[in-house]
């Protein structure tokens, strides 16, 4: 009997144990498959936070779209009306420049026709920056180089000196803006008409070096 309930005992307390080990891997299952509906119900939600973003930045994608369209299509007619702008100026100096050399050859006095004549050059240097500012892709600055060729010119042809007086204008490219680039024509205008006047008197020939470049860090 004493054996028979010793049997018993440890059959109970091994099934004990077993039902006790049972109860722990039960609750363990419990607590991973917890963990794994926390863990995919993070997932959903980040998923489903990161398709309403994706959603948003696509509506802002398409706005930014339409914007950019937009101002395209605005700086283009704005490209097109400052063109315009740049070539009814230039007309207009042309215009003027006409009615100068027009009044100059109606005047006698060669003081007053030298007078007229400069009008006309300045007045034709500023029609040039112009007719460079339509003609060219940037609308706010300029080339000097082959703006100094042309200015030359004209101011040759004005004094017909063409095929004696040669204009050299050995220069690196550089581009100023307009403001700068007028006020540099001014003056560059005054010294090669001055030079076309005195310089070479008694002279068949010559030449006139234009030359512009910058120095140090200044814009």
């Amino acid at each position: 009997v004493k054996y028979e309930t010793e049997q018993k005992d440890e059959t109970i307390s091994s099934q004990s144990e077993l039902i006790n080990q049972q109860q722990k891997n039960q609750l363990l299952s419990y607590l991973i498959g917890a963990l794994l509906i926390i863990m995919l119900g993070g997932l959903w939600f980040t998923f489903t936070k990161n398709k309403k973003k994706n959603q948003q930045l696509e509506i802002l994608n398409k706005n930014l779209e339409i914007s950019n369209i937009q101002l395209d299509k605005r700086h283009k007619e704005n490209e097109l009306l400052l063109k315009e702008i740049h070539h009814r100026v230039k007309n207009n100096l042309e215009i003027v420049s006409s009615l100068l050399e027009l009044q100059s050859s109606q005047i006698d006095d060669p003081s007053v026709q030298a007078a007229m004549l400069s009008s006309k050059n300045r007045v034709h240097s500023m029609g040039i920056i112009h007719q460079k500012l339509y003609q060219s892709e940037h609308l706010t600055s300029i080339e000097m180089r082959d703006y100094f060729v042309n200015l030359g010119d004209n101011i040759r042809n004005a004094f017909n000196a063409e095929g004696k007086i040669k204009i050299d204008c050995d220069m690196p490219d550089l581009v100023l803006d307009v403001d700068t680039a007028i006020s540099v024509g001014l003056i560059t205008n005054e010294l090669m008409t001055n030079a076309f006047k005195y310089a070479f008197e008694g002279k068949k020939e010559g030449t006139i070096r234009v030359n512009l470049t910058r120095q140090g860090s200044n814009k």
